[in-house]
């Protein structure tokens, strides 16, 4: 094995630990022999620019300063049809680039042309920090019922789904980004959010036949244009009920849709008996035995507990134990194999529920906060701490590997080896009392100096930015024998030694 210069270290403890198990030593070890993901898609988010405000120049600046911070390797970026697509001319879509600013609403076309700006600098700033872009569109042009974001009257040219002028709409798309804008950061696109939840619906569903037809156009059109690379994802659907369109996809569309991606909001009850590494790996064992080259992503992935529904706001995202949950339920989909999972979301100044003016409060901050007159929320939130250290410390392009875990006590850590050489574990203490745990890597043959990250209620060390730094830095640990470490939420009892 290549020789490490650092072993990583990220411990994330629950909160209300009240005694500790020291006399339990939890023996894990990590096999660097055995890959269960050769190449990760590294930490992924979901990502729009906002749908109706204008952010100033330095309120930008503090949006790029901290998303590159998390060094991303993958975001999912969904959009409008109506933000560059204004109507047909007989088959032709009118395209926001090249059509006649005078013809439309003047409110529409500059809410319009501000989002593509807007679009086109978040892309360029993928570009230029080797993001890749999952594009998708969140609906048809134009849904009747959907509440539209810009209050004007916009008109209504519903096509249906299968239609093939939407195809060559959303290539032509497609085709303007990469090759004029030289957006090459987009990879894949995904066409339909969770078109499952709606196929029963009988004016706007997305029925697996049109959605078939519609995925079919767009492959033929995207090839024609000389797009063979550009990825069809799907079929995005919402996790509830989405067996009978996974199996579909996977056998009527086995040749079109390389990535299989599905959306789950995980009640933190779920990550105590390992359910959600469960049923990840049932659905990549299938996806596996259809298609060995086929990966599997979450499109949207988060913790339901705290959701309001009817305004789409997570009322405790600023909680301290949102950060332990998401990063353990990411943990086990990384062991189950999945090449990604997108949070939702990066920041509450993306979108609003429906027409209210109400924010979907979901995010790691709230990049427009000032102009809400409530500042305060333009604060970080805990919950960056441990999904940024996830993704700056196992980036694209890392090896996942094996090593084994305790789902009776509440314990999951994963392994990965990154594309530098270097070695990073990660383990989530779920349960209500501090364990001690022993690390073995036999493979290691140096003493590697190892970057302690810690993230307790009371103690998660942040620099003046808000963004983690290293608790303790280790060195000369022989790895061959055994490392031991304490789990647990109180930094007063935290302890690892060799």
């Amino acid at each position: 094995m290549k020789r490490l210069i650092y072993l990583i270290l990220l411990l994330f403890g629950l909160s209300g630990c009240k005694t500790e198990q020291q006399e339990v030593q939890n023996p894990i070890v990590v096999d660097t022999d055995f890959v269960l993901q050769e190449n990760y898609y590294g930490g992924a988010m979901q990502w729009e620019p906002n749908d109706r405000d204008s952010m100033t120049e330095e309120q930008w600046d503090r949006l790029f300063r901290r998303v590159e911070f998390m060094k991303l390797g993958y975001i999912r970026c969904c959009i409008m049809p109506y933000f560059y697509c204004f109507g047909y001319d007989g088959n032709d879509p009118i395209l926001l680039w090249d059509m006649d600013s005078t013809k439309v609403d003047a409110r529409w076309y500059a809410n319009s042309r501000r989002f593509m700006n807007d679009l086109y600098r978040q892309l360029q700033f993928c570009k230029d920090n080797d993001i890749d872009v999952l594009l998708g569109e969140w609906w048809k042009p134009m849904n009747p019922n959907w509440k539209q974001a810009v209050p004007v009257d916009m008109p209504k040219y519903t096509i249906e789904l299968d239609d093939s002028r939407y195809a060559v709409q959303v290539t032509e798309l497609v085709e303007y980004l990469v090759k004029e804008k030289g957006m090459t950061c987009i990879k894949q696109f995904n066409l339909g959010n969770e078109v499952n939840l709606v196929a029963n619906d009988p004016r706007n569903g997305y029925s697996w036949e049109k959605w078939k037809k519609s995925i079919l156009n767009l492959r033929s059109e995207l090839d024609k244009r000389g797009l063979n690379d550009i990825e069809i994802v799907g079929p995005d659907g919402g996790y509830w009920g989405t067996d009978v369109w996974f199996n579909k996809t996977l056998t009527e569309l086995d040749s079109v849709v390389p990535v299989i991606d599905y959306h789950w909001y995980i009640n933190k009850d779920w990550t105590f008996t390992n359910r959600v590494e469960d049923e990840t790996r049932m659905f990549r064992f299938f996806t596996q035995m259809q298609d060995s080259s086929k990966v599997n992503i979450w499109g949207e992935m988060g913790i339901r507990d705290g959701h309001n529904e009817v305004l789409d706001q997570h009322t405790l995202i600023h909680q301290w134990w949102y950060g332990t949950f998401v990063a353990d339920a990411l943990i086990q989909t990384l062991r189950s194999g999945w090449s990604a999972a997108a949070a939702w979301g990066m920041d509450d100044a993306m979108h609003y529920k429906d027409d209210l003016d109400e924010q979907k409060r979901w995010g790691f901050w709230n990049s427009i906060a000032e102009q809400k007159n409530k500042p305060e929320e333009a604060n970080i939130r805990p919950w960056f701490y441990t999904w940024s250290l996830m993704s700056r410390n196992i980036p694209k392009g890392s090896k996942i590997l094996y090593s084994n875990s305790y789902r009776t006590q509440n314990l999951n850590g994963v392994a990965a080896l990154t594309p530098t050489g270097d070695l990073t574990f990660a383990i989530t203490n779920t349960a209500d009392f501090a364990q001690r745990v022993t690390v073995q890597i036999p493979t290691v043959v140096n003493d590697p100096i190892i970057n302690k990250y810690v993230y307790f209620e009371d103690d998660y060390p942040v620099d003046t930015a808000g963004f983690p730094v290293v608790k303790e830095v280790l060195k000369d640990v022989d790895l061959q024998k055994v490392a031991c470490f304490t789990v647990l939420a109180f930094a007063k009892a935290s302890s690892f030694s060799p």
